[in-house]
C-alpha cells in the first residue's frame, strides 16, 4: 500500500471519527456539564493518551523553540474550533452544526488560492460542489425552518479556525515532525486557553460519575486522538484540500449518529444527501489514483 492510499484511508478515518463528537458531547451536556468543561477534560485526557502513545512508538517529545511556537498557535486554533463547535450544539441540532462546519474545505481552498497561489482545479471544485450539494440535501428543511443565528456564527467560526489549522499544519515546519508528537503539543498548548478564562472567574464543571468519566475518555480517544493523528498524517500525504474533502465523512457520521442515537428522521432527502457526500469522497480517491 503506497503513501497516497494510506493518506486517503487515514483522511477518511479521521473525518468519520471527528463526526462522533456529538455522540459523546450531548450525553455529557445532559449530565450537567457545559461546553467549555467538556472541551477542557476532552483535551486534558487526550494529552495524556497521545503522550503515552508517542513514548510507546519511541518518539522523543523534544521540539525546538520555533516549532513549539508554531504548535502553540495551532493549539489555540484547534481548541478554539472545538469550543465554538461545541457551543453551537446548544443552539441547533448537532447534525446541522456539523454540516455547517463542513464549509471548511471551501475555506481551505480559498486560503490556499489567496495566500499560496494554488489553483482550485476542476476536479477539486466538482468534488466540493457534490459534497456541498449532498450536505444541503441533508439539512435543507422543506418547511423552510430558519437556523439559529448565534449557533450559525459559532459553527462558521469553528469552520474557519479549523480551515486555518488544516492549511498551517501542511505548510509549517511541523510537517517534518512525527504527527503523534505534533498532536501532543497542539493539544497541550490548546489547554492554555483556559488559563485566562480561569483568572476571569471561569469555573470548570467537574467529572463526578463513572459514566461521565467513560464519556470523557471516549471523546478524547475517538474524535480527538484518532481523528487528529489520522487527519494530520493524511494532510502530509495527500495535501490539505483532498484531506479536507475526505472530511465530508464527518457530517455524514454525525447524521448517522443523529438517526441511530438521537432518533432523528430518516428521509429520502437524507439518504440522497449522504450518497452525494460519499460519491464526492470516492471521486477524489479514484481520480487521484488513476492519475498516478
Amino acid at each position: 500500500m503506497n503513501n497516497k492510499v494510506k493518506g486517503y484511508i487515514l483522511g477518511a478515518v479521521g473525518g468519520a471519527a471527528y463526526g462522533l463528537n456529538p455522540l459523546f458531547a450531548v450525553p455529557l451536556y445532559r449530565s450537567g456539564m457545559d461546553a467549555s468543561s467538556v472541551v477542557f477534560f476532552r483535551y486534558l485526557t487526550a494529552v495524556v493518551l497521545v503522550g503515552l502513545l508517542a513514548r510507546l512508538m519511541g518518539h522523543s517529545l523534544k521540539l525546538d523553540r520555533k516549532s513549539l511556537l508554531v504548535a502553540f498557535c495551532l493549539g489555540i486554533m484547534v481548541v478554539g474550533s472545538s469550543l465554538t463547535l461545541f457551543h453551537s450544539y446548544n443552539y441547533m441540532d448537532v447534525g446541522i452544526a456539523s454540516t455547517i462546519l463542513y464549509v471548511y474545505p471551501v475555506m481551505v481552498a480559498a486560503i490556499l488560492s489567496l495566500f499560496y497561489n494554488e489553483r482550485m482545479n476542476l476536479q477539486t471544485g466538482f468534488c466540493i460542489f457534490l459534497a456541498m450539494m449532498g450536505i444541503a440535501l441533508l439539512y435543507v428543511n422543506d418547511e423552510g425552518t430558519q437556523l439559529n443565528a448565534i449557533g450559525t456564527v459559532f459553527a462558521l467560526a469553528s469552520a474557519l479556525t479549523y480551515a486555518i489549522y488544516m492549511v498551517c499544519i501542511n505548510k509549517s515546519r511541523l510537517r517534518k515532525v512525527p504527527m503523534v508528537v505534533v498532536t501532543f503539543y497542539i493539544l497541550l498548548f490548546g489547554l492554555v486557553i483556559y488559563l485566562p478564562m480561569t483568572l476571569c472567574g471561569f469555573r470548570l464543571t467537574p467529572v463526578t460519575t463513572v459514566n461521565q468519566a467513560l464519556l470523557v475518555l471516549c471523546i478524547a480517544l475517538f474524535p480527538t486522538v484518532i481523528s487528529f493523528v489520522c487527519t494530520a498524517t493524511a494532510v502530509l500525504k495527500i495535501g490539505s484540500t483532498p484531506a479536507s474533502i475526505l472530511g465530508a465523512l464527518e457530517p455524514a457520521t454525525a447524521v448517522l449518529v443523529g438517526i441511530l442515537v438521537f432518533d432523528e428522521k430518516v428521509t429520502l432527502r437524507t439518504c440522497m444527501g449522504m450518497v452525494l457526500v460519499l460519491v464526492a469522497v470516492l471521486i477524489i480517491i479514484t481520480k487521484k489514483e488513476k492519475r498516478k
